[in-house]
């Protein structure tokens, strides 16, 4: 029995040491671009312009986004209100459950309406001077956690998925004040501020303001609908510290070599995501669409 409790314990030791080592070391995250070797493909990605919402966030990280009209917003939580779980079912310390599904990726749904509206996925798309990936289509629900303690995505931190990406952040509730969980970040240049590390760090409030010192930081605050586009590579953020429950949609675009691969829920329906891109935007190049989705 005790060589049996002993050889489960370094399995799991060994588990964790590998999620480390995948999930937290900056050189490791950045190899996984190293399978795109080939002509013309292992570059960094190329920057747009055309857009003022591209070219803002390019110049400070950030930009004001597109209001997501009402009709829009109450299909959407019509839609998904029915699938937030009952409390007792979200794990002590979760900051966020995504209520979006893989089934949801059809023309007539209204999260993939608002991810190829083109105020949306046209300033992703410009980012990266059309060569994009959807990463993430996630409506995440952030329950009431009054004075819990944080964990993941509430320290500050970057993400590691590519040298650049693109956040677009639509609240579907109020979120007016600081109990209702806004998203915080720091610009492109305050996050130079920060000291640098090989391994993704995950930084509490004291420490992270010290390094900021007289640097601002940006709370999103917004009625439903309001949105913001942030290259969350590029800058330090956090969210979730909801004292009153949150819904809010956050949709992902890196570049077609990033990383670390795109959710699967994207990989494993992306031809049911080109469909309804093809039939909600038949104005963009197809092949554009199918690059967005990994099958250009």
């Amino acid at each position: 029995m005790m060589a049996t409790t002993q050889s489960g314990s370094q399995r799991s030791m060994f588990r964790r040491m590998a999620s480390f080592l995948r999930w937290r070391l900056v050189p490791v995250r950045k190899a996984g671009r190293l399978r795109f070797i080939g002509p013309d493909r292992l570059r960094s990605p190329v920057a747009g312009g055309k857009t003022a919402a591209s070219t803002q966030v390019e110049r400070t990280g950030h930009a004001e986004g597109p209001l997501m009209p009402a009709e829009l917003i109450a299909a959407t939580r019509a839609y998904y209100e029915p699938r937030i779980p009952a409390p007792e079912k979200i794990p002590p310390g979760r900051p966020h459950v995504n209520l979006a599904w893989a089934e949801d990726y059809n023309a007539g749904n209204p999260l993939l309406q608002w991810v190829f509206r083109a105020d949306v996925i046209d300033a992703a798309i410009d980012y990266f001077s059309g060569r994009c990936r959807l990463d993430g289509i996630n409506l995440l629900y952030s329950p009431a956690r009054p004075g819990g303690a944080l964990s993941e995505s509430q320290f500050w931190h970057r993400d590691y998925d590519d040298s650049r990406s693109f956040h677009a952040i639509t609240y579907l509730n109020d979120v007016l004040d600081e109990d209702a969980g806004p998203f915080v970040f720091v610009d492109k240049a305050d996050t130079r501020r920060i000291s640098g590390s090989p391994i993704i760090r995950r930084i509490d409030d004291p420490t992270f303001e010290a390094e900021l010192g007289d640097g601002q930081i940006h709370r999103f605050y917004g009625e439903a609908g309001s949105t913001v586009f942030v290259d969350p590579a590029a800058c330090y953020h956090y969210g979730s510290r909801c004292q009153r429950e949150r819904m809010a949609v956050f949709l992902t675009f890196n570049s077609d070599m990033p990383y670390t691969k795109p959710d699967r829920a994207v990989t494993d329906n992306a031809q049911a995501i080109l469909e309804g891109a093809v039939a909600l935007r038949p104005d963009l190049d197809e092949k554009v669409l199918a690059r967005l989705v990994g099958l250009g």
